[in-house]
């Protein structure tokens, strides 16, 4: 489901990334413009910060979001990752705005819900901003991400590994139902067995990230499950369902070089800020 800003500003404060990124569905479709059209999403992305609530504490988790992005691994990658850009770039601007006195002028008590009056407004340029100031302004703030984002790289694979846990949980639950379902009539068991993994499996489909309502709730259908006679193969996928893996299998599903991702960034970021150069802003190596 989509989320709204208000909604996508709350589960970034939350570190619940996977669930802020799915603002950039919200904005294509409520304001009907093509998902390709990247500059102007961009410029939506923009102006819906400055007017629902986006504050510069904020780019606190914009720098921990820029680091996962920077590690080039999944699931911020390909569309995770386009929606990541998006929102890292929206914010950017919005600091180099606030920094220069800015906000005022890009906000407005007129309600607009037209994507090209939009994009319109936020492409004013103001006098003690114009479009060369702007970009190397844009400049130093990717240089500050990258930065910032060595210090960040520990708590950001931690976030990483409890997004993979909810990710790694789903497509085990996955299989686990479709062995269970050729078993249920050979059984008392395996019918209620199946309906309490499909149960888990719906409630797994709605998280983006671990906390401990999700592994408490996890450990109480585990213990359900083990109640009702299940094969080896079974407790064997119980056994990975509770374990903390460290290194998650979903990997493979996602498996991009660094040199694709390259490429892939080079040509979002290259769409979104065309007056921008990117030799130094892109994540290097570690």
């Amino acid at each position: 489901m989509p989320v709204t800003t208000k909604e996508c500003l709350e589960a970034l404060r939350k570190n619940d990334y996977l669930q802020a990124l799915k603002w950039l569905e919200y904005i294509v479709a409520h304001y009907s413009v093509p998902e390709g059209d990247a500059d102007t999403v961009l410029q939506l992305a923009i102006y819906e910060l400055i007017h629902h609530g986006f504050i510069v504490d904020d780019f606190h988790y914009i720098e921990m979001l820029y680091t996962l992005l920077y590690e080039q691994l999944p699931p911020f990658v390909e569309r995770v990752s386009y929606n990541a850009t998006v929102l890292c770039n929206a914010a950017m601007q919005y600091m180099v705005f606030e920094e220069h006195d800015l906000l005022n002028f890009y906000k407005t008590d007129i309600y607009m819900d037209n994507a090209e009056v939009i994009k319109e407004w936020m492409q004013r340029t103001a006098p003690q901003l114009e479009q060369g100031r702007n970009s190397e302004e844009l400049m130093k703030k990717y240089t500050a991400l990258n930065k910032a984002s060595v210090g960040l790289q520990k708590q950001a694979r931690i976030i990483r590994d409890k997004i993979n846990y909810v990710l790694d949980c789903q497509l085990l639950l996955q299989d686990y139902s479709c062995e269970l379902a050729k078993l249920q009539n050979k059984d008392d068991f395996s019918a209620v067995r199946l309906g309490v993994i499909n149960s888990l499996l719906s409630f797994l489909k709605e998280q983006t990230i671990a906390t401990s309502e999700v592994m408490k709730t996890i450990t109480v259908f585990i213990g359900t499950i083990q109640k009702m006679e299940p094969y080896k193969w079974e407790e064997d996928i119980l056994t990975k369902l509770a374990a903390k893996s460290t290194k998650p299998f979903i990997t493979w599903f996602f498996d991009k070089s660094a040199e694709q991702f390259q490429f892939f960034a080079v040509k979002v970021i290259g769409t979104l800020l065309p007056s921008v150069e990117l030799k130094d802003s892109l994540p290097k190596g570690p």
